[in-house]
């Protein structure tokens, strides 16, 4: 005698079923019909790499990936280990079909990859001898300043340029010490 409890058992098996089908074939991390770009690409050595259309009709660009080594290709064109035989350009997804070594391969064309640039730091300059000194803060920029913005920066410039004076006056004070105390007889000193 069957159980009250086995339709709705049953009816959940059938649901966890479909709902794992459901998750193995699309998966959220990846763009939509991307297990089968996935598929494609696992099994093919060839990458569509690039694609010029002109008068003469579209190029291609194909790049064996274990080789490295490529070439420009016209549709239909011979004379190459791949031929390829179809182009697709709908929504952006530009699509060839290739026949290589008597497969039919799909290739979508490549995505560029753009890479952030390392963080370069500047060399200190510095006088002869003497160490570098450190840059005064930089104040940020404000877009739209008012009135008191551009007086706040007009007198971080002023100050800016009195310190620069002071610190040349400084230097040239140091060197006039140095010359004097430097014996009348002996040869002033080679520069480097």
């Amino acid at each position: 005698m069957p159980t009250p409890s086995a339709a709705p058992l049953c009816l959940a098996l059938l649901l966890g079923a479909l709902t794992a089908r459901a998750q193995t074939t699309d998966s959220p991390f990846l763009p939509a019909g991307g297990n089968e770009a996935a598929a494609t690409e696992a099994t093919a050595v060839l990458e569509l790499r690039g694609l010029v259309v002109d008068a003469t009709g579209p190029l291609f660009n194909l790049v064996d990936a274990s080789t490295q080594k490529g070439a420009w290709v016209g549709l239909q064109e011979s004379g190459h280990e791949f031929v390829v035989t179809s182009y697709d350009a709908q929504d952006g997804n530009e699509s060839a079909t290739v026949s290589y070594r008597g497969q039919s391969l799909r290739l979508r064309l490549a995505k560029g990859r753009v890479g952030a640039a390392a963080p370069g730091v500047a060399p200190a300059a510095t006088t002869a001898g003497k160490p570098a000194q450190a840059l005064p803060p930089v104040s940020p920029v404000v877009l739209n300043p008012t009135p008191a913005d551009e007086a706040r920066r007009l007198d971080a410039v002023a100050a800016e340029l009195r310190r620069r004076r002071e610190q040349r006056q400084l230097e040239r004070q140091q060197v006039r010490q140095a010359q004097n105390q430097m014996p009348t007889g002996a040869p002033p000193p080679a520069k480097p």
